[in-house]
């Protein structure tokens, strides 16, 4: 068969439907309504996933990202063949997210076009260490081992470095034939501006829809009487046309949402805090160049949220609170403007270590009783500005809210703060919503 392959779309997609996987795993761990166990289904449901990654991973021999699959896929395989109430969910959740990390971060150098160079092999030795646990259990308990999990490495295509070329076009191998198994080439293209996306069915059908109607309208003359009914059908098409396009434009909140899961999961395990986080409004759709604008936002006040407002254990006990900290994320809206509030039931802000700092830096020039809480806030989003006094890994460098002030400012949006000292604080993002 004649024809030319290029490598572009099936490298996309292979990236876009990695990253959706890795989400939906994380989702599952994260969200899982029992903390003590996974459930059968859950545990199906990562063993398919881990399968799907391995598996396409291996044919595009990215071999790195196949062998760590499968590793984990390991550790499913047997808990799904042997299913056990006993394996802790938190006890499987470090080595999920230990893979997804490695995953994750292999993926991102091929999508930037760089050598995915990662070596999985202490991964891999960690979860062997835990099979043989495991396996050794199920033989204790006079259970049955399963076959091995044999994976067999495909050898279809080959993944040659990156081709550098000055018009950016994307590399296509003219193969005049169709290939057999095993003797062809595929080139990573550089990166290109568009990316793939997801959208709905019922939005594609409701465009496909649209697009036959109007090609039936060209196809029918009408008679000069009947242009103006014709010319209000065609506008009337038109117009749900332009309504669908937008539509297809937007994307709920979920999968924004979905990610601060993570964020709160890795920062509270770090900074030995137990958090819950829980989420409202996520099914509001939104143009995808506001979700992209607003996602970094969102992280720095979640993490803000986590590290600078939760207190520790010890000191939510002193304070009569529950030793688990929460923070709630609520988007709504109204009259045409989106807000997402990030709260926490927390310490609260200080007004006046904000001040006092801000008076150092030479920001304040009447006194305390003259600003209103809000003008003492705001110092807080002046670039620089920490009250910190130990940096960490996330926080008391001088860079968070600043960012996100103007990150919203280039969108028409803003950021408005309130608290109450010993009770919490809530952040809220407001934009413009067309």
């Amino acid at each position: 068969m004649e024809g030319s392959y290029g490598s572009d779309g099936m490298l996309d997609m292979y990236l876009y439907e990695s990253f959706q996987l890795l989400e939906q795993m994380e989702t599952i761990v994260l969200l899982e309504k029992n903390e003590e166990f996974l459930d059968e289904e859950s545990v199906q449901e990562i063993f398919r996933i881990m399968h799907t990654i391995k598996g396409t991973s291996g044919i595009m021999m990215y071999d790195n990202i196949a062998a760590a699959a499968h590793k984990l896929e390991d550790v499913f395989y047997y808990l799904r063949e042997a299913y056990s109430e006993e394996i802790a969910a938190k006890e499987l959740t470090k080595y999920i997210f230990m893979v997804s990390d490695f995953i994750e971060e292999e993926l991102i150098k091929i999508k930037e076009v760089r050598n995915p160079d990662g070596d999985p092999e202490e991964i891999i030795k960690c979860i062997d260490m835990f099979l043989v646990k495991w396996k050794a259990k199920i033989r204790k308990e006079g259970g049955e081992l399963p076959p091995e999990n044999v994976y067999v490495e495909p050898s279809q295509f080959y993944i040659a470095p990156a081709e550098e070329r000055s018009d950016k076009l994307p590399s296509i191998i003219d193969l005049g034939v169709e290939p057999s198994p095993g003797d062809y080439v595929i080139k990573n293209s550089v990166q290109k501006e568009e990316t793939i996306i997801g959208v709905s069915e019922g939005k594609l059908d409701r465009l496909t829809r649209l697009v036959e109607n109007l090609m039936e309208a060209e196809k029918n003359t009408p008679e000069e009487s009947d242009w103006q009914e014709m010319k209000e059908k065609l506008l009337k098409i038109t117009d749900e046309l332009e309504d669908t396009v937008i539509q297809m434009r937007r994307t709920s909140l979920a999968g924004t949402f979905r990610r601060m899961n993570r964020l709160v999961y890795d920062v509270s395990r770090k900074l030995d805090k137990e958090i819950e986080l829980s989420v409202s409004g996520e099914d509001l759709e939104v143009d995808r160049k506001t979700i992209v604008c607003i996602s970094d936002s969102l992280i720095h006040l979640v993490r803000n949220a986590a590290d600078h407002g939760i207190e520790g254990p010890d000191e939510r006990s002193q304070a009569g609170k529950t030793e688990k900290g929460r923070i709630s994320i609520d988007a709504k809206l109204d009259d045409g403007i989106l807000s997402i509030c990030v709260r926490d039931d927390g310490r609260g802000i200080d007004k006046r270590i904000i001040f006092d700092k801000a008076g150092r830096k030479g920001l304040v020039h009447k006194d305390i009783n003259e600003y209103t809480d809000k003008e003492i806030y705001r110092f807080l989003t002046y670039p620089g500005f920490t009250t910190k006094e130990k940096v960490t890994e996330y926080s008391g460098r001088g860079v968070g809210l600043d960012a996100v002030v103007g990150g919203l400012e280039k969108i028409g949006g803003r950021l408005d703060i309130d608290s109450v000292q010993g009770e919490g604080t809530e952040m809220i993002m407001r934009l413009p919503h067309a």
